[in-house]
């Protein structure tokens, strides 16, 4: 999934469903990062969720929302959910106080335990 300000995409490493977000997370942007971490929830093989915004630059209101329900989501199918994030994003996190609700890494290698 891509728009003009940002791509989106999935992908299955070992028991884990990452997705991978680079751009902006807005009002505009927003559904497809929704859609995609919904899509993950529901992956048959799936042991755990992450949401890697290590690529996105802007984190706005709705991207923190869609996070929050995806994590709703994860726990409701007993998946844990971590979201990887540095920069813009990571500061956004923090400044709503969502970095002591949600579970974050830095690295997306901290969550698989490799070097992916």
């Amino acid at each position: 999934m891509t728009s003009p300000l940002l791509t989106v995409h999935r992908e299955q490493i070992g028991p884990t469903v990452v997705v991978h977000a680079v751009g902006d997370v807005d009002l505009a942007t927003v559904a497809q990062l929704s859609e995609a971490l919904t899509e993950a929830t529901k992956a048959p093989a799936a042991e755990g969720v992450v949401a890697n915004l290590s690529g996105v630059g802007f984190l706005g209101s709705a991207g923190l929302s869609a996070l929050v329900v995806a994590r709703n989501e994860a726990e409701e199918a007993a998946l844990p959910f971590t979201v990887v994030a540095t920069g813009p994003a990571r500061r956004a996190l923090a400044l709503t106080m969502l970095d002591s609700t949600l579970t974050v890494a830095d690295a997306l290698e901290d969550v698989l335990g490799t070097t992916a």
